[in-house]
């Protein structure tokens, strides 16, 4: 039973969405200025923010897709207790 409503699961979901685009929004800002003051190369901002965000993002989503809906379950699970 849910003490909170039904709908907590989606609430939940959007608010670790929009921390993970938060920090992928943090690294690239921080990919953009080590690519063009330090390391001196030239890509475009779409471009930029395309790799850094892949390069965050990805890895999270690949776990989470090969582990399945039981195993991440479990593991939010062991977050919030």
């Amino acid at each position: 039973e849910l003490r909170l409503g039904r709908h907590t699961e989606i609430i939940w979901a959007l608010g670790l969405l929009a921390a993970g685009q938060a920090s992928t929004i943090t690294a690239t800002f921080a990919g953009q200025v080590v690519m063009g003051g330090f390391v001196n190369i030239k890509v475009s901002p779409w471009t930029r923010a395309i790799i850094t965000r892949a390069a965050a993002l990805g890895p999270a989503v690949i776990v989470a897709l090969v582990a399945g809906t039981k195993a991440n379950s479990g593991i939010i699970n062991t977050i919030n207790s």
